[in-house]
This record gives C-alpha cells, structure tokens and sequence, in this order.
C-alpha cells in the first residue's frame, strides 16, 4: 500500500489484464489476468477482488476504465468484442457491493485524457490516442477538449472496415473486415493461426513477432497487413481531426520494430507535419487517466466537455 492520501481507486478493464491502483499513486499497479472463460459474472468478480486489493472505503471514489461500448449515464456495459459483459449493470453492482461511488469510462477515453491532456502537450489543441492491445481503441481532443463521441459507435477505429469480401477476417464483434480483425494483438495471432493451421498452445504477438523477425512469411505477410491497415486507418482519422499529435500506446507496439515501422508508415502518408510519440505513461495511461478522474486533477478536468452522456 502506498502512504499517499488518495481520493479513491482507479481499475482498468482489459481483455488481457485487469489492473487496479489507488488514485493517488497509479503506477504501483495490482495486476490480475483477466479470465474471460468465467463469463460475465465471474469477469465482476475479478474486479472486485482487483479493487479488493486496496481495501476500498465505504463513500471513496472508484473509477472503472473499460473496454467496450459503455452507456455510462446508466453505468453499462453494452458489448465489448473481448469481454464477456452484455448489457451489464457495472456501476450498480461493484456500488451495491463496495459501498463506494462509482464512474464508469471507456479505457481508451481514460488514456487519452493522461496524454492529451497532460501539461507537457498543452500546445497540442487537437490529437488522437490510439491504443493497438487486445483490441483497438482511440480517444480524440478537439479544441483542448475530450470529443465523448469521436472513437466510437459508427466512428469506433477498430471497427472500421477495411476489407469486404467472404474471405475478408472475421473480427470478435462478429463482423468481418474490421481493423481489429487485422492490427489488433487478439487479430494478429487469429490471423496467424488461420495462415498456418498451426495447433496446440496459442502464439503471443511476441511469438509471431519473432517468427517474422525470422523471416517466417506467414507471420511477415500477417504484420505487413496488420501496420498497413492500420496506417491507413490513422491517416484517415488525423486527417479528419486535423490532428497536430498522435499518441500510440498499447501492448502490440511495445514489440521491437513495432513502433518505428508503423511511424515510418504514417510518415509515408502524412509527411513531417504531425508529432508522432509514445505514451509518456508508458503501459499505466488508461489507469492514470482513471486515477486523474478519480483525483480531479485540474488539467484533466479542464479538458472535459460538459456533455458526459457519451458511450465511450
């Protein structure tokens, strides 16, 4: 436990790792994996035992950080890709059982106020975080301001389409052609399987990383697709934006070559214009960005709309 007064604790929700940490120190991190095969009901449990882990106090804040479509007026979980919550009442239920105050915020909306809205890139009034892990999420500031609804619903990133046809992947949500389907960790390692008919223990992006690395054509053609696509598809989002940064975060990207080989990518598309950087909370900024929310940290707070009604 650390000694630092705190408003509350912070969680974020994955489909790889729940972390959780206390608000006031949100890089000492209590990391769970998430075990998606106990269903809806056992993926709520895991976060109380995440938020357990902090001794919570009966009328502190929580603030929970997940993947997904979330109705956060009613505190829901609506669908999540990689998640097994539908329609899910999460707000009321970790309440009920903590006694705590709880708000419910997309992971990638979190992430995106720790980068975009901390001092260091206060000259940048219109950006992009874009998270490539598990899935695809992004968060857009417009104006020095959170857009609630940019990156999601029918301008969700990771379900853009970017193939059709009856061979095109098909992507968690159930669709075929999704950007996730291709450049996400969970995409990368189905479509590897899928060109391999490999079997036995799955691959981690690590795995077909190093496969590629090793010349190995299935895992080079996989991630030559995988950071074309999704060069593409944050060409057309900066574009739309007229973004002046664009933030890359997530657990895909910190492979080896990852980072600079999807840059280059961009740079082929967009020329020198654009700031393009890593994270500054490295893998932690969905959980800062909750651990800011939950702290009322002033920069972060002056970077939201009052419209909160938003899905993400």
């Amino acid at each position: 436990m650390s000694g630092a007064v705190r408003a509350g604790i912070a969680v974020d929700v994955g489909g790889t790792k729940i972390e959780s940490a206390e608000s006031a120190a949100p890089d000492v991190v209590h990391r769970i994996p998430t075990r998606v095969d106990e269903g809806a009901a056992g993926l709520t449990r895991q976060v109380l035992s995440a938020i357990d882990r902090w001794a919570p106090r009966p009328g502190e804040r929580i603030v929970v950080a997940s993947a997904g479509h979330l109705d956060r007026a009613a505190g829901r979980v609506i669908s999540a890709a990689n998640l097994p919550w539908r329609d899910h009442p999460l707000v009321a239920t970790v309440a009920a059982a903590t006694g705590c105050e709880l708000e419910l915020i997309g992971d990638a909306t979190a992430a995106t106020l720790a980068e975009l809205a901390h001092p260091s890139r206060a000259r940048h009034r219109d950006g992009l975080y874009v998270t490539m892990s598990t899935g695809i999420g992004m968060g857009v500031i417009r104006n020095g301001l959170l857009d609630w609804q940019d990156g999601t619903g029918e301008r969700e990133l990771g379900h853009l389409r970017v193939a059709t046809g009856d061979d095109a992947a098909r992507c968690g949500c159930g669709r075929r052609g999704c950007l996730e389907a291709y450049s996400s960790g969970a995409g990368i390692v189905r479509r590897y399987l899928d060109l391999t008919g490999e079997a036995g223990a799955e691959p981690s992006v690590a795995d077909v990383a190093a496969a590629a690395e090793h010349g190995e054509p299935a895992a080079r053609l996989v991630l030559d697709q995988a950071l074309d696509h999704l060069a593409t598809a944050l060409t057309t989002a900066m574009t739309r934006v007229r973004a002046t940064i664009l933030v890359l975060g997530g657990g895909v990207l910190r492979q080896d070559g990852f980072f600079p080989s999807l840059r280059d990518r961009l740079r082929a598309r967009i020329g020198p214009g654009p700031a393009i950087e890593r994270p500054i909370h490295g893998s932690h900024s969905t959980l800062h960005g909750a651990a800011a929310l939950c702290e009322h940290d002033p920069h972060v707070m002056a970077a939201l709309t009052h419209d909160q009604e938003g899905v993400r």
